[in-house]
């Protein structure tokens, strides 16, 4: 028999044998107490590790043997459980967050956190020449939670992220003993927590329909189990999941086989998966970042800073049925401030963009994605100080995502400025990877 972990939806937690024993609480006995002694000794023998059997009252014996034979049939339908903890994973959590840097992986940078982490190994081109930079991202939420708890695996999952970004080559070019450039980013999304809170309300409604035809088809053996000339040999026929009605009629007295309709099973993942493109398609949040060293790689002498970074995200896809394409856009606003290590000067400006994109889905986590936009900074720098402070520009962004499989992708990304004859044009060539919920939820037997 599965256990109650095995398909429970967040705080729920009930299996389809708890919700049965309460259905036939207010139904009246069942069974005689013969009959209900029969049942016990044969959920005894063939589900020992029935969850509160000992304590379920003998008028209702027979009902909870009903349903331990109707999960157990139907447990093959969803291997070690229905709902997996990948079911409940943000669709739309992105790369790690190297957004800000040169190898920025897409035009406007997203607040959609990962699920649990991930990194990005890219290959920078810009007037400096070619870097390598690494961005490591995690998802602090992990720490909170565990795949067993499906209602805070959908709710911390969408919360936030921390990264940090770092070239690989040349840490120190001056010789000084200082790291040329090193980036932490901070990824807040305020809608995430109500947005899996959403997923697992929607969930339960679709799970109760299930249960539903589930403790109506318990009702059927049971009432067959009350009557059968053999309790035991009526089960063992049953489990044995016999084709012709014939053999199951003579143990049972008539045929109680249930009704199992497997495409009902799999609608409800089909289902799972189109609530969790809808509710992910929005979201609005915080973009926390802090830059030091030289931002520019080298392209601009003496660009060494300390910048930090703070705005509003948002973002909007339009969404229609499940693994179709969508187009969306997102947006990002905020201030940034940046003091320059080696002058006596600083800076604060307006920093933000604007992107559009299209998305081919390929997979339930995976998209071929196509993104072009504009980001920009504009502020009270003197125009001398401009390329040092990296400020007073419009930049063009562009990008194309491909995925390699369910956890790796390559994106090629170019920016070219349309204001701000200092700031470097660059091209990053970017191998994403993730790391993913589990598929199964084997984790919880």
């Amino acid at each position: 028999m599965r256990s109650s972990e095995g398909f429970t939806i967040g705080d729920i937690r009930c299996s389809i044998l708890s919700v049965a024993a309460l259905l036939v609480a207010t139904a009246g006995p069942l069974t005689a107490q013969d009959r209900s002694a029969a049942c016990r000794e044969v959920l005894q023998r063939r589900f020992p590790d029935a969850a509160g059997a000992a304590a379920v009252p003998d008028d209702q014996m027979c009902f909870v043997l009903a349903v331990a034979v109707g999960d157990a049939l139907r447990s093959p339908l969803f291997s070690d459980g229905l709902i997996s903890p990948r079911d409940l994973q943000p669709t739309s959590g992105g790369d790690a967050a190297t957004g800000g840097s040169p190898a920025q992986g897409e035009p406007v940078p997203t607040v959609q956190p990962m699920a649990i982490g991930g990194g990005t190994v890219a290959a920078v081109g810009s007037d400096a020449g070619t870097d390598a930079i690494t961005a490591l991202t995690i998802n602090p939420g992990i720490f909170f939670t565990t795949p067993r708890d499906r209602e805070e695996t959908a709710r911390l999952s969408r919360l936030s992220d921390v990264t940090v970004f770092f070239p690989v080559n040349e840490l120190d070019r001056d010789n000084d003993g200082d790291v040329d450039y090193f980036g932490a980013r901070v990824r807040l999304n305020w809608t995430g927590l109500s947005a899996g809170r959403r997923l697992m309300e929607r969930a339960r409604t679709r799970f109760a329909a299930l249960m539903q035809q589930e403790a109506t088809d318990a009702f059927r053996i049971a009432e067959v189990l009350s009557a059968a000339p053999n309790v035991a040999g009526c089960v063992d026929a049953l489990l044995a999941q016999v084709g012709d009605a014939g053999t199951i009629i003579a143990a049972c007295g008539e045929d109680a086989r249930p009704r199992i309709d497997a495409g009902a099973y799999e609608q409800f993942r089909a289902d799972l998966a189109e609530i969790r493109e809808e509710i992910d398609a929005k979201y609005f949040g915080l973009d926390l970042r802090l830059d030091v060293g030289d931002p520019t790689l080298g392209a601009v002498p003496d660009a060494d800073a300390t910048a930090l970074t703070g705005g509003f995200a948002f973002g909007r896809r339009f969404v229609g049925q499940a693994h179709a394409t969508s187009l969306g856009f997102k947006g990002r606003v905020g201030a940034r401030y940046t003091d320059l290590a080696n002058l006596d000067e600083n800076s604060f400006a307006v920093d933000g963009g604007l992107a559009f994109d299209v998305r081919r889905p390929v997979d339930d986590l995976r998209s071929v994605t196509l993104s072009g936009g504009f980001e920009f900074r504009f502020g009270d720098a003197a125009d001398q100080m401009e390329a040092l402070l990296q400020t007073d520009f419009l930049v063009f962004r562009a990008s194309l995502s491909v995925p390699i499989t369910s956890a790796a992708g390559v994106s090629i990304n170019v920016g070219a400025p349309l204001i701000g004859e200092e700031i470097s044009p660059t091209l990053s060539i970017n191998a994403n990877w993730a790391l993913l919920l589990p598929e199964l939820a084997s984790l919880v037997r």
